[in-house]
């Protein structure tokens, strides 16, 4: 996504679906990193944040994934100081149309995996199926909130028209599709606009350094791409 990643023998690697999955040890530090203010509630729920980044980044990436292969594109995850990428191969049928089903549904899943959180929120109301006493714990409340709020931001971040995020390269393919000739150049000068003023917004309003520097990273490669 930004560059080659350095591959390390301390990465863990598993199966999931048949889809290959590789978490490299930055991708540790970086959740650590963005949920480092929760460790002056204890260490529990640092460690409740990062398996929360886990499991909704995993979940995005395998939106991506299954769908590929569900198209014949052999897929692939990996897990890095970014945070995620799938990787598939183009397969006998791989269309625009593909294309773009692929990217959607990353967000898709994350979006899925928001809905069904809130389901069972109101399962429980209605039904209580689960014990009182877990469900009315800090450390229940604070993995409920963490994944509502981490997997609504995310998916709504990553669809912004941002190159190379899912929104980015979905607008893309809309220009590519419209206007051969100058369609990159339409979504690049879109990705850049949108990056700064994303950027802007994550720095002044959530006061999100980290997400303010990836997006304006991400808006200056999309003018680099222009210049060229």
């Amino acid at each position: 996504m930004f560059g080659p990643v350095q591959l390390t023998p301390y990465d863990v690697e598993f199966r999931l679906f048949r889809i290959p999955i590789r978490v490299l040890p930055w991708f540790w530090l970086m959740s650590a990193f963005l949920g480092w203010d929760w460790i002056e509630l204890g260490p529990l729920y640092l460690a409740i944040w990062m398996l929360v980044i886990f499991v909704s980044i995993l979940v995005h990436e395998l939106g991506h994934a299954l769908t590929a292969e569900a198209f014949g594109c052999p897929a692939s995850v990996l897990l890095y100081h970014f945070g995620g990428l799938a990787m598939h191969h183009a397969g006998f049928n791989y269309t625009r149309r593909v294309r773009m089903l692929i990217i959607i549904a990353g967000p898709a899943a994350g979006l899925a995996l928001y809905g069904l959180v809130k389901g069972l929120i109101y399962a429980q109301v209605y039904f209580g199926f689960l014990p009182e006493e877990l469900v009315t714990s800090d450390p229940f409340l604070a993995a409920v909130a963490m994944l509502i709020w981490v997997n609504l931001f995310w998916s709504i971040l990553t669809l912004l028209p941002v190159y190379p995020m899912d929104g980015g390269q979905l607008s893309r393919e809309i220009f590519m599709h419209f206007d051969r000739m100058r369609g990159e150049r339409k979504a690049a000068f879109l990705s850049m606009a949108t990056g700064i003023a994303a950027a802007a917004v994550m720095a002044i309003h959530f006061q999100s350094p980290y997400a303010a520097l990836m997006l304006a990273f991400m808006a200056f490669q999309s003018f680099e791409q222009l210049q060229r």
